[in-house]
């Protein structure tokens, strides 16, 4: 592959490479600077991917303790109600 050259097959082999490896890609200075802007943009999709997918799971989880939240201020309230049928016998 050549400085400027980037078939779909060439692109393919880019995405397939971790992070680290485009990263150290980009420094080794052989991609030209068509082949960083396409790495960079490979790191930004990825990265935003992954914000989204973190979003998605905060999402998810803040649903998850809101629910059980609810549930937790439910049984507070009957073991409220009940502590109080308990102690109106002794008090009267």
């Amino acid at each position: 592959m050549s400085k400027k050259e980037f078939t779909d097959a060439s692109l393919m082999e880019l995405d397939n490479l971790s992070d680290i490896e485009l990263i150290e890609l980009m420094n080794k200075g052989i991609l030209g600077i068509n082949g960083i802007e396409v790495v960079k943009s490979l790191l930004d999709r990825r990265l935003k991917r992954s914000l989204h997918d973190l979003t998605e799971t905060t999402k998810k989880n803040t649903r998850a303790q809101d629910k059980y939240n609810k549930i937790l201020i439910g049984l507070t309230i009957v073991l409220v109600i009940l502590t109080v049928i308990m102690v109106m016998p002794i008090l009267t």
